[in-house]
């Protein structure tokens, strides 16, 4: 796109059109004044460089660069029609960040920097073929997809759980805690960590080849969805018995 013409537009709009299906009538606004103000020849490049960076952004978590809930539930659909097929289990890991709240009473700053922190740690971390993403606040979550012949269990998972683990506690301290006092550095805790759980996802059910081929786009893809709202459904139960766990030990303290 023409850089010139990029700087054309308001600087604020990227800040004001954040979601898909959100700030509808602001984007309308936009359009509206794009096509008043903008040089008719570079109109249409111009929207339809947005609408694509529209579609990215309502799929992407803005502070970890991560697929956001909508963007895991998304990606997460085509990867159940193949576990539909093949019958393998997908692999499950939800964890959240342990004292987030801690790390933000310098500042909410400082809890980005671990959320980012944490976020690069996972994605250096995770398969290619795995889909890893911001479920929520401090909440991460990763299904992992079997490779090949690959068979997923319990003891598989939970070994990946610790890599994870082990990435996670050697992101650099000094990344959070430049430019603080060191009164407010010894309230934080020593080292990034995170409460978590793993889980194979058994697909409830197999479907042939040919019995997919034969079902329409929007039949298809209502099987999908339906399946993996239920698996959705595991990871939210999942992220509640952490929270509920994490509240019994700070009470028990």
């Amino acid at each position: 796109m023409n850089e010139k013409a990029e700087e054309t537009i308001p600087k604020n709009i990227d800040y004001e059109i954040t979601r898909v299906g959100e700030g509808v009538e602001r984007h309308r606004r936009w359009l509206k004044w794009t096509r008043e103000n903008v040089d008719p020849k570079l109109q249409d490049e111009i929207i339809a460089g947005r609408m694509h960076r529209l579609e990215d952004e309502g799929e992407t978590d803005p502070l970890t660069g991560l697929l956001n809930r909508r963007g895991v539930e998304v990606r997460t659909q085509g990867v159940v029609l193949e576990a539909l097929r093949s019958g393998k289990a997908l692999g499950l890991v939800v964890l959240d960040i342990n004292s987030l709240k801690r790390y933000n009473l310098p500042g909410h700053y400082v809890g980005d920097r671990v959320l980012q922190g944490v976020a690069r740690s996972l994605k250096e971390t995770v398969r290619g073929r795995d889909i890893l993403g911001r479920w929520g606040g401090d909440e991460f979550v990763i299904f992992v997809v079997p490779e090949g012949g690959e068979e997923l269990t319990e003891e598989k998972l939970e070994g990946f759980n610790q890599r994870l683990k082990e990435a996670v506690e050697k992101i650099p301290r000094e990344e959070i805690i430049k430019d603080l006092s060191p009164e407010a550095v010894e309230k934080l805790p020593a080292s990034v960590g995170f409460t978590s759980s793993v889980g194979v996802l058994e697909i409830p059910k197999r479907l042939t080849f040919k019995q997919l081929r034969e079902m329409g786009y929007e039949e298809r893809m209502g099987v999908a969805e339906e399946t993996a709202w239920g698996l959705f459904y595991k990871v939210d139960q999942k992220v509640m018995e952490q929270k509920r766990q994490r509240e019994g030990l700070r009470q028990d303290s």
